[in-house]
């Protein structure tokens, strides 16, 4: 009796008695991404903010940044934040 791959992926890749004994469905694990996006908040108070990409490997630390805020119109320190 012969399974076709429509009722493998009806059994949920796991695993299965089939009419020759147990089988151990195969599992795709995706790796976790090094990188996320997060958000730089101005320390200046204006709102405005930057969004970049972190290397979540290397740099464990929150990220501290001095870049310019157009709305201070200076340079400022800008302070990683969650982008909601």
């Amino acid at each position: 009796m012969p399974l076709d791959v429509a009722s493998w992926f009806r059994h949920g890749s796991c695993l299965c008695n089939w009419p020759n004994g147990p089988f151990f469905g195969i599992f795709v694990v995706m790796a976790k991404p090094t990188t996320i996006k997060i958000r730089l908040n101005s320390t200046a108070g204006t709102g405005f903010f930057y969004v970049t990409k972190k290397n979540t490997r290397t740099m464990t630390e929150k990220m501290v940044v001095r870049k310019y805020d157009p709305v201070a119109r200076k340079h400022v320190e800008f302070k990683e934040g969650k982008i909601k």
